[in-house]
C-alpha cells in the first residue's frame, strides 16, 4: 500500500486562496477593519490610508468629518507641524513620493472635488465594477498611480464588500509573481482549473 504521507499533491491556486480567507491569514489591516470600522468613518479611513498608507494616521484623521477632515489632511500633507503625538506625519514606504508639493496638490484637488471625503468612495463605487474600470476611476485622482489604484480596487472588494470582478490576471499581478506563475505553469507545477472562466471575482476565492 502506498504511503499516503509521501503522496505528491498538485498545487491549486484557488484552494490556497480559500484557505487564506478561511484562516484570515491576510493583511492584518483588512481583518482589523472588517471587525472594527463601519459606515462613514470607514470610508474616511480608507481615503486617508490610500494617501498616507499608514494605519495610525488614517485612524486619527478618520475621526474628523467634512471640512475638518480636509483641514487635518492638509496639515498632514504639508507636514510642517508635529502630529498630536509630537512626531512627523508618517508615510508608508509605498507612498514615499506623496510629499511636499505633490501631497499638497493632491489634497487640494480632492477637497475641491469632494465636499465630503466619503464622496470619493461613492465615486469609486459608481460605475462598472470590473477591476479595469475601478482602477481607471481611481487613477482619475492626482497622485494615484497603478500600484495605489490596484490597492484601492482590492480594498473596495475585500473591506467594503463590493464585488470587483477580474477577467485578466495581468491587470493586477505584479511582474515578478506573474512571471512566477507562468514559469510554474510551463514546468507543470500549476494545474489550471477545469473551468477558468467561472472565476470572475476576488470574492469567489473566499
Amino acid at each position: 500500500m502506498a504511503d499516503e504521507t509521501n503522496r505528491e499533491v498538485e498545487p491549486r491556486v484557488d484552494v490556497f486562496g480559500r484557505a487564506l480567507f478561511r484562516t484570515q491569514d491576510l493583511d492584518p489591516i483588512y481583518v482589523a477593519l472588517l471587525k472594527t470600522a463601519r459606515g462613514d468613518q470607514l470610508h474616511r479611513w480608507l481615503v486617508a490610508y490610500w494617501l498616507f498608507y499608514n494605519a495610525g494616521a488614517a485612524s486619527w484623521l478618520s475621526e474628523r468629518e467634512g471640512k475638518d477632515f480636509w483641514h487635518a489632511l492638509m496639515i498632514a500633507a504639508k507636514n510642517e507641524t508635529p502630529t498630536p503625538f509630537n512626531g512627523r506625519w508618517p508615510r508608508g514606504a509605498e507612498r514615499r513620493h506623496f510629499r511636499g508639493e505633490n501631497a499638497i496638490t493632491a489634497v487640494d484637488a480632492l477637497q475641491r472635488r469632494y465636499a465630503r471625503p466619503e464622496d470619493m468612495v461613492t465615486f469609486l463605487l459608481d460605475g462598472q465594477m470590473d477591476i479595469r474600470s475601478v482602477i481607471a476611476r481611481a487613477q482619475r485622482h492626482h497622485q494615484v498611480g497603478s500600484w495605489l489604484a490596484f490597492k484601492v480596487a482590492d480594498m473596495i472588494d475585500a473591506v467594503l464588500g463590493a464585488e470587483v470582478r477580474q477577467d485578466d490576471l495581468t491587470t493586477f499581478l505584479y511582474d515578478t509573481p506573474r512571471q512566477s506563475i507562468i514559469e510554474n505553469w510551463q514546468a507543470g507545477r500549476v494545474v489550471a482549473p477545469e473551468r477558468p472562466d467561472t472565476v470572475t471575482s476576488f470574492r469567489e476565492l473566499r
